[in-house]
């Protein structure tokens, strides 16, 4: 059904991302990407943000296909490593796809898609890192069709060689 039980995964998800970025900082801010889903937004998962010095920044809703690196970026050769592998499954052996096979077969194509150099490239072009905030244009910006609770939410800002922006 797609539920994710009230918010459960979403603070399983922050919990996380805390246990594996807290010690990296140094107790400096960290800044959480998310999408719209309203799971994020718990009142539970936003204490812990709070108390554990996270700042969340929420892409606008029907956007990530603009905004996020996975959407931009990472899916196209992911989707391109699964067919080379379905492909070479189907003319190489009589196996068919199964449900039960099909997590064993498919787990090559991520390997080979998620490389470091593909996820600094997702982040580089959607002006996440370095920021550049003219990597999507205005028209584009302001096509998304309803603002994100979460904009209320944290005020972010991100220094880059002396110059500050805001988010």
């Amino acid at each position: 059904k797609g539920s994710t039980d009230g918010g459960a995964i979403g603070q399983l998800w922050i919990e996380d991302f805390d246990n594996k970025t807290r010690k990296k900082v140094h107790r400096q801010a960290r800044l959480l990407i998310v999408d719209g889903h309203n799971s994020h937004y718990t009142k539970e998962f936003l204490d812990y943000t709070r108390e554990h010095n996270i700042h969340v920044l929420c892409y606008p809703a029907h956007a990530t296909h603009i905004y996020q690196g996975l959407d931009v970026v990472v899916f196209s050769p992911l989707k391109n490593y699964w067919t080379e592998v379905r492909n070479t499954l189907k003319s190489s052996t009589c196996q068919k796809i199964t449900k039960k096979n099909f997590i064993t077969i498919y787990e090559i194509a991520p390997l080979k898609a998620l490389t470091p150099e593909t996820i600094c490239s997702a982040f580089r072009a959607t002006g996440v890192w370095t920021l550049d905030q003219n990597i999507i244009s205005k028209s584009a910006a302001t096509s998304t069709a309803e603002p994100c609770l979460c904009h209320h939410i944290s005020y972010v800002s991100v220094s880059k060689q002396g110059q500050r922006y805001s988010m």
